[in-house]
């Protein structure tokens, strides 16, 4: 990776930081390493290398081994497409795109069906059933939306439908399944 892209995740880490402090997270921890990914490099925080081309996947993360008792992220990986990476960067998007997968990583979609978050998978309405997200959802104005659980993506693929809160729903919200073309992309109280 180049020196400005890794200069961009350690900003993205800082924000990931002031995100989860104004939300009143008291103890967080991200992780990154080597050993659980094909890279070369050890050094390496970021794995950029082919995915798809330009435009379709942007990254792709997640946690790699679980702490059994709670089924909390001990170490996950996070990889970027580096035909996407320069022009998120030269667009202000790539904090958004690192903090998005980032939260993949501490296990935000990619562990809410193994701890049986998730209600109709694969069907046309996927609901994400934690009665905390759904009050929360309420309270910011998608009451509609939320009576009882929240809708998750149903379209996109295995890496996008059920693990991203639903784009026709949320739009711009951070943990959605697409990207915004500005980094107008909040990370909302769900």
């Amino acid at each position: 990776l180049a020196p400005s892209a890794i200069a961009d995740a350690v900003e993205a880490l800082k924000s990931f930081r002031d995100t989860m402090r104004a939300q009143g997270v008291e103890s967080y921890r991200a992780v990154a390493t080597s050993a659980v990914r094909d890279a070369n490099n050890g050094e390496v925080l970021v794995d950029g290398k082919p995915i798809d081309g330009v435009g379709r996947v942007l990254g792709r993360a997640g946690p790699c081994f679980l702490r059994s008792s709670t089924l909390q992220a001990l170490v996950g990986q996070m990889t970027f497409d580096d035909a996407d990476t320069p022009a998120l960067i030269t667009s202000d998007r790539f904090e958004s795109i690192v903090l998005h997968e980032m939260l993949h990583v501490v296990g935000i979609g990619a562990l809410w069906r193994l701890k049986g978050m998730v209600d109709s998978a694969g069907t046309a309405d996927p609901r994400f059933n934690g009665a905390i997200a759904a009050d929360r959802c309420r309270r910011i104005g998608f009451a509609a939306h939320c009576d009882g659980s929240v809708p998750l993506e149903n379209t996109g693929g295995s890496g996008t439908a059920d693990v991203h809160w639903r784009e026709s729903v949320f739009d711009r919200e951070l943990m959605t399944g697409f990207a915004e073309a500005t980094n107008d992309m909040p990370l909302s109280v769900i």
